[in-house]
């Protein structure tokens, strides 16, 4: 007995997709969708673009039960998947200081044709498959800065270096226009979200600010506070937001996944008649 599915691909933000502490997104994503589509997480903390360019075709051809091929230009047979939605969220990894993380970091130019062979990938194996990229988020540079130095660590991420492999994701989306975009920036700061970022960034870097008050670590924390547990990854209320912004744009986009009319696994209890001696055989093969 099968059941179509969602397939989260991504980094530590889908790898911490289903911790319960913090509701999860994709936690609740699978709550909403239980017996009508089953979520998989596939997301490997720490990973990049570049490594999950190279894995994709072999995640893709466990999930849609065709042997993949690997030669030096990497193919996979194509197939009719039964993968209804597939979510894409890389970049937080990619954006990495290059002299503290060279194993992480990835240029940006790299990183937009990583994504976009990664897309292309999951277009021309799943045809049928419906996409959402989600742009990397911002990051809360205090939070993940004061996460670092507890652990004697130098900070390596920061709002300004993530910035352009957000703004690339964007542009990205445009290329592909079977694939919906999901902005987290634009859904935990609103449609001011680059004057905000404007903001935080023209306090941060100007040092009568860092002296005469303390409005810039106030704006990024009111903005950005509450949305991350360590600066980078999400907190209960960011998970919310990325939850109800990512339902709201499949609703929207594609309303034949609605989780409230789609048709059960398996008729509900009291839609079973004790008169039918086979009520599941469509299901049972």
């Amino acid at each position: 007995m099968q059941q179509d599915k969602i397939l989260l691909l991504g980094d530590s933000l889908t790898q911490r997709a289903f911790v319960p502490q913090q509701l999860g997104w994709g936690a609740q994503l699978a709550n909403t969708y239980i017996r009508k589509l089953d979520v998989i997480n596939r997301g490997f903390s720490g990973y990049t673009t570049a490594w999950y360019k190279d894995i994709l075709p072999s995640i893709l051809a466990a999930e849609t039960s065709v042997i993949a091929v690997h030669s030096t230009n990497t193919s996979i047979q194509k197939s009719s998947s039964n993968i209804q939605l597939a979510t894409v969220l890389l970049g937080s990894n990619d954006a990495s200081c290059p002299n503290l993380c060279p194993t992480q970091h990835v240029p940006l130019e790299t990183y937009k044709a990583n994504l976009d062979a990664i897309l292309t990938t999951i277009q021309e194996t799943t045809p049928c498959t419906r996409i959402v990229l989600m742009t990397p988020p911002p990051v809360h540079d205090s939070k993940w800065k004061a996460e670092r130095q507890a652990r004697a660590m130098h900070q390596d991420r920061s709002l300004i270096a993530v910035r352009p492999y957000r703004n690339a994701c964007i542009e990205l989306a445009k290329k592909h226009p079977r694939v919906a975009l999901l902005d987290l920036w634009t859904v935990f700061l609103g449609h001011d979200a680059g004057k905000l970022v404007d903001q935080i960034l023209l306090h941060s870097s100007n040092p009568k600010h860092h002296s005469d008050s303390n409005e810039t670590s106030s704006l990024s924390d009111c903005l950005l506070g509450p949305l991350f547990d360590d600066g980078l990854h999400f907190d209960t209320l960011g998970n919310c937001k990325v939850y109800d912004a990512l339902l709201a744009l499949v609703l929207l986009k594609w309303p034949e996944l609605d989780p409230y009319t789609m048709p059960p696994l398996l008729p509900f209890w009291d839609q079973i008649k004790k008169s039918d001696s086979k009520p599941f055989e469509k299901w049972i093969k």
